[in-house]
């Protein structure tokens, strides 16, 4: 499978190079394609998840000046930390963990970027910066914590939350850098890194020690790849 990915590749190429060496402006192209990457939480919102995959569908119409990128992407946190952390039960002084409890974070979002090329190239390869803003919707959910203010005189392992789910949309903004390569006129290589903003809250849950998260803080590393005509 490797070796015929890479005769493909060699072979779009070569039929490529007379087009490449004729055209090599960008001005006017169009794009569709895809990234994968990687959503890391930082701030408070570490304190809950370590991250997970990122995946989005992008649209492009390149000038000599700006690229202009449109992206739908999507996000999942699988499994956060407050699964590991205990409560004080304030009734026997003793620490409760919650065996049972899962939590999970998922992200959509439409976003409209503008890549500005820097003038830096080496072979090809060049390096732009990047501000972005739109839409997110995200769903943070809770399931089966122990519920830590029972009244008894011994605690009930049962007695748990319903599935606690936070919905919001929110204003979402980024700013970055990336690293852009063609490989012929038609095909584009990106790597990049953000900052994201996203303008929400999560509440706080005093008795696991985790503050309120206002606003909402990532990174994300994508590597993208789009066909131009």
């Amino acid at each position: 499978m490797t070796r015929l990915c890479f005769i493909i590749l060699l072979t779009v190429s070569i039929f490529n190079s007379n087009t490449f060496a004729q055209d090599t402006s960008v001005e006017g192209k169009y794009g569709l394609g895809i990234s994968a990457g990687y959503f890391l939480p930082i701030g408070k919102l570490y304190e809950r998840f370590n991250g997970g995959p990122k995946i989005a569908l992008k649209g492009s119409y390149l000038t000599d000046d700006i690229n202009y990128e449109a992206e739908f992407y999507y996000s999942n946190f699988s499994s956060g930390k407050i699964e590991d952390l205990s409560f004080k039960w304030p009734y026997d002084s003793e620490y409760y963990a919650s065996p049972d409890a899962s939590s999970q974070m998922e992200f959509l979002g439409v976003l409209v970027n503008f890549k500005f090329p820097t003038g830096l190239d080496w072979s090809g390869l060049s390096l732009y910066y990047s501000v972005g803003a739109g839409f997110t919707y995200y769903e943070y959910q809770i399931k089966d914590m122990v519920y830590p203010g029972q009244l008894t005189t011994a605690i009930n392992m049962d007695f748990t939350y319903s599935p606690d789910v936070e919905k919001h949309t929110a204003l979402h903004v980024n700013v970055g850098a990336g690293l852009q390569y063609f490989v012929t006129p038609a095909i584009y290589l990106g790597l990049n890194c953000r900052y994201n903003v996203i303008a929400s809250s999560l509440r706080p849950m005093e008795a696991w020690l985790l503050e309120k998260v206002s606003p909402l803080q990532l990174l994300d590393i994508n590597f993208e790849f789009l066909y131009y005509f």
